[in-house]
């Protein structure tokens, strides 16, 4: 019978863990939506400009923080941390998404949920072992130096195959983040709203990256459209 209890009370918390998510990741996703729209009631687009520099540093410096400091504070410090994090991503990329067409805002959105819809359908259809997490972080680096190597060349070409591959490998990482999150061995120890802090900031991030690849994708080809 206490083994019973244990399994129940595992489960339990596992689908606690998996409520918490994605209740961060839809909170987070509204703050970062949500806040260009109310910079652009108070601000002045020059002023945007201006504030969009400065909340680059918050968004760079936050994933730090809760990446090695959330299980010593306060969960309310963790997650006003994390929802600071998005709030500053959204007033970073301010001006992008206020000057962007409303079809291809609709087109690159909708794409997103599409393709995050994608990597939740890979999660529970196929099974990503170790030896795939090793060949995503192969892309990742291959990746990285292939955009500082056009940063030279500045070919388009290349660009257009740099944004493929970055969703390819954002949604891939997504997919490996949510099957491990399904087999997390979550004990009576576990404290699950850190883990859950943590996990939600890392696949936020990914989301933001695949919508801003998608943007950068299009812009690319309506760029070559109009030459």
């Amino acid at each position: 019978m206490t083994v019973l209890n244990t399994i129940i009370r595992t489960c339990e918390r596992k689908s606690d863990l998996v409520n918490k998510v994605n209740t961060n990741l839809a909170l987070g996703i509204i703050a970062f939506m949500g806040t260009p729209i109310l910079m652009k009631f108070f601000f002045s687009l020059e002023t945007i400009f201006t504030v969009s520099r400065f909340a680059l540093l918050p968004s760079l410096i936050i994933p730090f923080i809760l990446q090695f400091g959330v299980y010593k504070m306060a969960i309310g410090q963790a997650q006003a941390l994390y929802y600071g994090y998005a709030i500053s991503i959204g007033a970073a990329l301010s001006p992008l998404l206020l000057t962007l067409p409303l079809t291809q805002l609709g087109v690159a959105s909708l794409a997103t949920i599409g393709l995050f819809g994608l990597a939740i359908y890979l999660s529970k259809t196929m099974e990503i072992g170790d030896s795939d997490i090793k060949i995503l972080g192969v892309g990742v680096v291959i990746l990285l130096a292939v955009s500082l190597l056009n940063l030279f060349l500045n070919l388009t070409l290349l660009e257009l195959l740099i944004c493929v591959g970055g969703i390819t490998l954002c949604v891939g990482l997504s997919a490996y983040e949510i099957s491990n999150l399904n087999k997390i061995n979550v004990s009576t120890n576990t404290d699950t709203n850190a883990l859950a802090v943590l996990v939600s900031l890392s696949l936020f991030s990914k989301i933001i990256n695949i919508f801003i690849y998608i943007i950068r994708f299009m812009r690319i080809l309506d760029n070559n459209r109009n030459r």
